[in-house]
């Protein structure tokens, strides 16, 4: 009995933490107070809504993103509209192979963190993120969900770096 409280009230911890977090965020003003403190990764930074070129829509859905490769070209200031139409919140994080293995190890050994990473953002149920990203360098990338077993059920999509 007290061993199905506990994992009650885990699931509810998960479930409803992101949705505390991102409380009174507009979407279309995070990339600003992320750009304050943004890192620069290998293979680009936050980009800024002046910049952009295209707006690519990615869908999350039963557990999987839609579309599950998406192409872009290095140079290129990307908004990502990002819908999450699954009754449970998610994550849309770019990163290598590799930093996609540090961050599910990161999230494993915390979980319930939110996402504070400026190459990721988290997604409420029913609702939809904007995430912006300057692409730099050539090269593959996956977007993927670190929130408890989804990147271990498949819910990762590859990303295409081009000149």
């Amino acid at each position: 009995m007290r061993r199905a409280l506990m994992m009650s009230l885990m699931t509810l911890l998960l479930t409803v933490w992101p949705l505390i977090t991102l409380a009174g965020t507009a979407s279309e003003t995070v990339d600003t107070a992320v750009q304050d403190r943004a890192d620069n990764f290998w293979f680009g930074h936050r980009g800024r809504m002046s910049d952009v070129i295209r707006t690519i829509t990615v869908v999350m859905q039963g557990s999987r993103f839609l579309p599950g490769t998406i192409d872009v070209k290095r140079g290129e200031t990307i908004r990502f509209l990002v819908i999450n139409r699954d009754p449970i919140a998610h994550e849309f994080v770019l990163g290598d192979v590799a930093e996609q293995a540090a961050h599910e190890k990161e999230m494993a050994s915390m979980p319930g963190m939110p996402m504070t990473d400026p190459n990721g953002v988290t997604v409420a149920p029913g609702k939809t993120g904007v995430f912006i990203w300057m692409f730099t360098q050539v090269g593959q990338l996956q977007y993927a969900c670190h929130l408890p077993g989804h990147y271990q059920d498949g819910m990762f999509g590859q990303l295409n770096i081009h000149d």
